[in-house]
């Protein structure tokens, strides 16, 4: 078993999860590419063995032969796709390595992992965004894109995406997963000051990440206590005080930077609103609305010939990108690696776990945007279907 060094494994295991582009003396670095490297050296390491669910390697082979199919009958080959599939299979044995010899497939140091990189980005996306005038010092060494550089720069209201190289509805979406993750330990073993923190800290922080994300949490939380039939006392006055202190929190941010304050409150006036109207009165959800009113399909079996993602942005909706470039086949095909194991937590009514919020998340956020097998949120897909492998302390 390999042993590594607590700081060293922390700062690899926070690329892992937010691939940040680093600038070293002007160039810039993308850390994604240390994932072929880890992978290599943990095949070579572990005798090229690796703990992989059956049903995923069936699914690479016959999404590999899916696409050449479709590629040659659209006549084109669609990027993403591409690049997804090059990047899957290492990100996946990245995983492994973290779990096997940076966990030793202990579930508990996998969740207090998670927590520490949930409290890197979310510290630094709050810290930013509250003292604004600091961003050119963080991206003096932390490359961001032209959209991010809008969002944070330009922006009438303040957001921000720390130090991952995804931002705002990706960024708040997978960071979301990544808590849904560490809630089931933490409702489960024990409560403490420390995931107290680490709630005040995400939720508060995904106010400037996207709504997105302070809506999954808002309904993640309802439907656990639905789920639940509101039985379990701890999760209830766990969800109950988080909630209390982060508002406390967010009333301390409105002393240091009242812009600050106002870009959360506007996420609010959204929330309640709806809860209040019944009606989501929020421009983007009304454009995605159009777009499904809107949706036409000509081969409802293959789609018509165009993902809408190289040749001209169709919709950021992912079901429909998937149904015009390889119809309701491709649909099936490409989305099977979420649908598989969340129908088989379905059948073993198995539905208070981390799996199965997490992919019922995956799925439903193809409603909003397109999620795939890209880097960043397929870390926490990779975390999820591998939690079968961890065991927990009071475990041989």
């Amino acid at each position: 078993m390999k042993k590594f060094n607590f700081l060293f494994l922390l700062v690899l295991f926070t690329v892992f999860i937010y691939t940040p582009q680093i600038i070293i003396l002007g160039y810039t670095l993308k850390t994604i590419f240390i994932f072929p490297l880890i992978s290599l050296y943990y095949l070579i390491s572990n005798n090229f063995t690796i703990r992989i669910p059956r049903y995923l390697i069936l699914y690479y082979w016959i999404i590999l032969i899916f696409s050449v199919f479709i590629f040659i009958r659209n006549g084109y080959a669609e990027t993403f796709i591409i690049k997804q599939l090059v990047l899957f299979p290492f990100i996946y044995i990245t995983c492994q390595f973290f779990l096997d010899y940076g966990f030793s497939y202990n579930f508990e140091k996998l969740v207090y992992f998670i927590t520490y990189v949930l409290l890197i980005n979310s510290a630094v996306i709050l810290f930013f965004s509250i003292f604004s005038d600091l961003n050119p010092i963080l991206h003096s060494f932390i490359n961001i894109t032209e959209k991010q550089y809008k969002y944070i720069y330009n922006s009438l209201v303040i957001r921000h995406s720390g130090i991952s190289v995804s931002g705002f509805s990706y960024l708040g979406f997978y960071m979301s997963c990544l808590y849904i993750i560490t809630f089931f330990y933490f409702i489960k073993k024990k409560f403490s000051i420390y995931f107290f923190i680490i709630s005040i800290f995400v939720f508060t922080s995904s106010f400037f990440v996207a709504r997105t994300s302070v809506i999954i949490l808002f309904v993640f939380f309802l439907l656990y206590l639905v789920l639940t039939s509101f039985t379990n006392k701890k999760g209830i006055f766990g969800i109950l005080l988080s909630v209390s202190l982060i508002f406390v929190f967010i009333n301390q941010i409105s002393n240091i930077n009242i812009f600050a304050f106002q870009s959360i409150d506007r996420s609010l006036d959204f929330i309640f609103s709806s809860v209040e109207t019944g009606e989501f009165d929020n421009k983007s959800l009304q454009d995605l609305s159009y777009e499904r009113s809107s949706f036409q399909l000509d081969n409802y079996l293959l789609g018509d010939r165009n993902f809408g993602r190289d040749l001209g942005l169709i919709s950021d909706i992912g079901y429909i990108s998937f149904l015009k470039g390889s119809g309701v086949l491709g649909l099936i095909i490409f989305l099977f690696h979420f649908w598989y194991p969340l129908i088989r937590q379905f059948f073993t009514l198995n539905f208070i776990s981390p799996v199965f919020f997490v992919l019922t998340t995956m799925i439903l956020f193809n409603l909003k945007d397109l999620v795939f097998l890209e880097h960043g949120y397929i870390q926490a897909y990779c975390i999820a279907i591998s939690l079968q492998y961890c065991k927990h302390e009071n475990e041989n």
